[in-house]
Formats: C-alpha cells, structure tokens, sequence
C-alpha cells in the first residue's frame, strides 16, 4: 500500500480548522470545496482518501457519496473489460 504523504505539506487544508472538511450538509461540502479548488495536491489528496478507503471527510475535494459513486463507476468499468475488481479485504494465506 503506498503510505507516501509528503505532498501534505503542501495540502491549502493544513491552514484550516479541521471540522471544515468533516460535514455533511452541502453548504459544508461546498466551503471544503472551496478550498481544494485551489489546492496545489488536490489530486494526491484525492488518491490518498480512495486508496486508504477513508469514508468521511472531503478529501480531493469529494464528498464520501462522491468518492463511493466514483468507486463505483470505476469497479464497474474495470469489470467491463474483465479486470478484477478491488477487494477492500486483505487477502486470504
């Protein structure tokens, strides 16, 4: 699992009171957003929060519904072409 999380020195969030991106009304959502519009590691922000399966918080600026329809939609893509899809499970020895 890649554990790499240099680029959150550079994250605009590390100003930010932290309760910012942890919400669940749109309004919230939408003032989160606002900062990773203009955050320099939005991208790596969002890799992170979908490779470590993080379920709350904005991060990358998605919403957790964001990120488990953007799961989704890849899942079913990868299945489409016959590629298996993750398992969010260790696997068995």
């Amino acid at each position: 699992m890649h554990d790499d999380t240099r680029w959150m020195v550079a994250a605009r969030c590390r100003d930010e009171r932290p309760e910012l991106f942890f919400v669940t009304d749109d309004i919230g959502i939408m003032a989160a957003r606002r900062v990773c519009t203009t955050c320099p590691v939005c991208d790596a922000c969002l890799d992170y929060a979908v490779t470590h399966d993080i379920t709350d918080g904005v991060w990358g600026g998605l919403s957790e519904e964001a990120r488990r329809r953007r799961g989704r939609t890849v899942r079913r893509r990868l299945s489409a072409f016959g590629r298996p899809r993750r398992s969010s499970s260790p696997p068995r020895p």
